[in-house]
């Protein structure tokens, strides 16, 4: 045997040793994750939390370095992660896809892994009613735009025991969505923590059109920044501000809203963890 092929085995062998290495770290996160599961308690609904898996994959890029891409991972996470949530509850997930639009589909699987059970709807609203039933752990829909529709189905949420908006997807670009770079937003029931670099989402109803520079003014009043206000009109003028930071549904600054003239009311809908840029990811 010639010396390089006698190098070439020896990097070979590591290699297989880091691999043993690697899957024996995996089954012992696998049985820690199982004693988690029981000091949790036996649950029959999705059991994950946000605002936790995003420090995961923060911590993640914070400490990668080397020539294996950033995104890969953050994939390989996600997958671990995915499989662990769905080891401690069901983790059925509902797509919105219709046609060739197929990019929540697309971010729900790079979100939450390939073993879960998926199903696509093509009506957003069929989506977000499979999570208010349960039938649905988790529903992904397009974030909203200022596209000229006349549905707000975030609207919906501002009801008593309403799922809430609780990620925004993708978190990491580098996404395999077919229709390109879209955003969309994961609604569930699952409990949504803080993260500790956050944006929430506050529904605002007014009874005549207001300018967004208007809203802003009001949100600043309350001391709330907007980064985008999505606007539509049913019975009354229905506003979706994008604020930054962690808010509780029962915050004054919703009360300080409410509190204006020209509000008829003004609730949060859940909030997310912000996504980490491009610099960050290496993408």
């Amino acid at each position: 045997m010639t010396e390089r092929n006698i190098a070439l085995e020896r990097a070979r062998q590591e290699i297989d040793e880091i691999d043993t290495a690697i899957h024996d770290l995996i089954l012992r996160r696998t049985e820690v994750v199982a004693e988690v599961g029981r000091a949790k308690g036996g649950t029959s609904t999705a059991n994950f939390a946000p605002g936790r898996e995003a420090k995961v994959i923060r911590r993640r890029m914070d400490h990668h370095k080397g020539s294996f891409p950033r995104v890969a991972i953050s994939r390989i996470w996600r997958e671990m992660i995915s499989v662990f949530a769905a080891m401690q509850g069901p983790l059925v997930v509902a797509a919105y896809a219709d046609g060739d639009d197929q990019g929540c589909w697309d971010l729900a699987r790079d979100q939450y892994g390939c073993h879960d059970r998926m199903m696509s709807l093509s009506s957003i609203r069929g989506v977000i009613a499979q999570v208010f039933s349960r039938d649905a752990a988790v529903g992904v829909v397009p974030v909203p735009v200022n596209d000229g529709s006349v549905d707000c189905w975030w609207r919906s949420l501002c009801v008593a025991n309403a799922p809430r908006v609780v990620q925004r997807l993708p978190f990491v670009n580098g996404s395999n969505a077919r229709n390109g770079a879209i955003d969309a937003f994961a609604v569930s029931h699952v409990l949504l923590d803080d993260s500790g670099d956050d944006r929430s989402l506050i529904v605002i109803e007014t009874s005549e059109q207001m300018h967004q520079d208007t809203l802003r003014t009001l949100l600043e009043k309350a001391g709330l920044s907007a980064e985008s206000i999505v606007s539509r009109h049913e019975d009354v003028w229905v506003h979706l501000a994008d604020v930054a930071g962690f808010l509780t549904p029962d915050g004054p600054e919703l009360k300080m809203l409410e509190g204006e003239e020209a509000i008829l009311r003004a609730c949060s809908i859940g909030g997310y963890a912000v996504p980490v840029t491009d610099t960050e990811s290496g993408a």
